[in-house]
């Protein structure tokens, strides 16, 4: 038995996306917000753009194992928010620059302390914030590049229980990491429109505390984490003035972050995920 979460990747990156679940959204590119998706795509951009949206996302997620005297943790999801800014100016006619500020990775579940799954976990909470500096070129009138760099600090937070005498085990720690993002966009035509980007894999060594019921017991820690790198291949086409095909394939690394191993004083405890 495990908890139920893994980092989400949060395609919540701009609001107008949200309309069509942010498919083909840098092929798009009609605003700042596409550096996040692919910078390449700032080179539509006719000036300088300022975009900012907040999105709240509500989670619900319940554990069942059939036997009705089980404790089942109750709803483990619960309601949070995840803003973002972005801003993109042209430097000179074939050379942008952009800032991105986001939340790419996030979200909690919390079971109720005492529910039958305890030991492997009660409350599993990441927070992230990316700082995405990037440049776009136009090569020619059908292919842009681009290229950004990724700050991103990362904030968790886990809970479980431990048998007597440790009790409750609350392990925090936090980090800042390093990545980058590129992409390109091709213009087949006026209607079509193709694009590849990657953002890379973050990793990054949380430090912080061990606290346990018994104070005695507690202690410094440390893990290290490896948030997934992603690939997208999108598209465009514009059907009609009132109608256009949009269509996105993704691949996210997962296999980078299967559990998360926390070193307490020369010991590991394994967090599963």
């Amino acid at each position: 038995m495990r908890p139920p979460l893994r980092p989400p990747v949060l395609i919540e990156s701009n609001a107008d996306g949200q309309g069509s679940a942010c498919a083909g959204s840098a092929a798009v590119a009609e605003n700042a917000s596409t550096l996040f998706f692919n910078p390449a795509g700032m080179s539509r951009l006719p000036g300088r753009q300022l975009v900012a949206s907040l999105h709240a996302i509500d989670v619900s997620v319940r554990f069942d194992d059939g036997n009705p005297a089980t404790a089942d943790g109750g709803d483990a999801g619960g309601l949070s928010l995840v803003p973002n800014l972005y801003y993109a100016m042209p430097i000179t006619a074939s050379l942008w620059f952009g800032l991105g500020i986001n939340v790419p990775f996030g979200l909690k579940t919390e079971y109720d302390p005492n529910w039958v799954g305890n030991v492997q976990g009660i409350k599993s909470e990441m927070k992230t914030v990316n700082i995405n500096p990037a440049f776009a070129w136009r090569l020619n009138d059908k292919l842009s590049l681009g290229l950004g760099l990724n700050a991103m600090y990362i904030e968790a937070e886990l809970t479980s229980f431990v048998p007597a005498p440790a009790g409750t085990l609350t392990i925090r720690g936090d980090d800042w990491g390093s990545g980058y993002n590129a992409g390109l966009l091709y213009e087949v035509d006026g209607n079509t429109r193709l694009r590849l980007s990657y953002r890379s894999r973050v990793k990054q060594h949380l430090t912080g505390d061990i606290m346990f019921n018994n104070p005695t017991l507690n202690s410094g820690g440390s893990a290290d984490i490896r948030l997934p790198d992603t690939w997208t291949l999108s598209l465009y086409h514009r059907l009609s003035p009132r109608w256009a095909l949009l269509a996105d394939i993704a691949r996210t690394g997962w296999s980078s972050f299967q559990e998360l191993r926390v070193d307490i004083l020369g010991l590991q405890y394994t967090h599963p995920f």
